[in-house]
């Protein structure tokens, strides 16, 4: 019987403890949201921001940039098209592939996105102002690091 109780009365307090633990997540998330840093932001208006772009340039700015992205979609659907078949021919036997055109094109395709990008930067780069020219690098290096090299501002924890 004593161990029935101490069993009875250990459930009761770790549900106590669970409840607590709950309503104390609930009654503050800020505490919890600021404890990993800030949220994060939109990086087209994380960019603007590094630009000290004003309300006009922010305008043309984000249309510079969705005319990028839809660009860049463009070639990526291109490209899905041409590789679907490519790997279909590994299963498939009636599809027949020159694999030298399709890398060719692929190729192609691949310096198309890069043309496009670095063209798109030259647009923002006559978008800005003298004073704001000298934020550029900080933007390109910040660009190149969120979407060339897809960094994020996550810190690792410390290897032991």
């Amino acid at each position: 019987m004593d161990q029935l109780k101490f069993y009875k009365y250990a459930i009761i307090a770790l549900v106590v403890l669970n409840v607590g633990l709950l309503v104390s997540i609930l009654i503050s998330p800020s505490l919890t949201r600021h404890r990993f840093g800030p949220p994060p932001q939109n990086f087209k208006s994380e960019l603007a921001e590094i630009l000290n772009l004003d309300e006009n340039q922010v305008i043309v700015f984000e249309k510079l940039a969705d005319d990028h992205n839809r660009k860049l979609q463009s070639i990526k659907s291109e490209q899905q098209d041409l590789i679907l078949p490519y790997f279909d021919s590994l299963i498939d036997s009636t599809v027949v592939i020159d694999e030298d055109s399709t890398f060719t094109i692929y190729q192609k395709l691949e310096q198309e996105k890069l043309k496009v990008t670095y063209d798109h930067l030259l647009d923002i780069q006559d978008l800005i102002d003298q004073n704001q020219m000298k934020n550029y690098k900080k933007f390109i290096n910040a660009f190149k690091d969120k979407v060339l090299l897809k960094r994020r501002n996550h810190t690792r924890p410390p290897h032991k």
